[in-house]
């Protein structure tokens, strides 16, 4: 046999031999799996984290687009927004043109939104689904605010398991909720000093029905805090989709927001109106 042809069978008998180890090796990995690089934390540690980061932003100013399914189609338009806790929130929509579309301010218990296109301005009290006239986030007014500020709704006095989600490397909350629900949150927990941002959570009822969930992605560091640029919403009950992806934002300004940003000024005939939460 000539050297070459020994040589040319060799290698064909190690590509054979690759060709089968090679499945089973790949097959045996744990590819992305994440393990946990500290010590378990509790749950009270980790619901302290959240809560103190979201509490940290007491005020934010910024623009964002928000595309938003509205019932009939989708709404795309950028949208203005201040918030100031405990639950004041202000949204001024411009149209295409730059212009006023519409504006929806709280104090967090009453709620105006002046619709220029359809030339009307409605009152009304602070609910959910009063709120989500304009974006579509029906939550609380305090609760809209910590979505906005990266973080999640936390049940009080809830108790809790954590579990480690290997594939996301995600430190898994379940809240028990008064009437058999659940809120189930994930922070980032990947690293040896992880950042437990708020990856998603969702609230399900007794029989496991996702009420809302919400997801964000693209944590950046804005003036010392940590702010997603993305931020997903959906409340399948209300067949709600909100994508708010941010252009700019101010946590914390040092000049302060003005009281007058709660309320709307106009002179149109107030509509009261009334709406009822699914």
């Amino acid at each position: 046999m000539l050297r070459g042809q020994q040589r040319g069978r060799l290698g064909e008998g190690r590509l054979r031999y690759l060709g089968v180890i090679l499945p089973l090796v790949l097959a045996g990995c744990p590819g992305n799996d994440y393990t946990r690089k500290t010590a378990t934390p509790t749950v009270q540690v980790l619901l302290g984290k959240v809560g103190a980061r979201q509490a940290a932003v007491t005020a934010l100013r910024g623009k964002a687009t928000v595309d938003h399914w509205d019932g009939k189609q989708r709404v795309k338009g950028e949208v203005n927004i201040l918030v100031e806790r405990p639950g004041s929130l202000h949204f001024r929509a411009t149209d295409p043109a730059g212009g006023v579309a519409a504006k929806l301010a709280t104090d967090g218990k009453e709620f105006q939104l002046l619709d220029v296109a359809n030339n009307r301005f409605l009152v009304g009290e602070a609910t959910p689904c009063n709120l989500a006239r304009l974006v579509g986030i029906a939550m609380q007014s305090g609760q809209v605010i910590d979505l906005l500020v990266g973080g999640a709704p936390l049940a009080v006095g809830a108790k809790g398991t954590l579990a480690w989600d290997k594939k996301e490397g995600a430190e898994v909350i379940t809240l028990a909720l008064p009437g058999g629900g659940q809120e189930i949150i994930r922070l980032n927990g990947r690293g040896k000093a992880p950042t437990y941002d708020v990856m998603s959570a969702e609230e399900r009822d007794a029989a496991g029905k996702v009420l809302w969930r919400l997801s964000h992605f693209e944590f950046v560091v804005v003036d010392g805090v940590r702010l997603p640029g993305v931020t997903k919403f959906v409340q399948p009950a209300r067949k709600a989709d909100v994508i708010v992806k941010w252009e700019s934002r101010t946590p914390n300004p040092e000049s302060g927001i003005p009281a007058e940003a709660w309320h709307l000024d106009n002179e149109l005939t107030p509509e009261v109106v009334t709406c009822t939460d699914p």
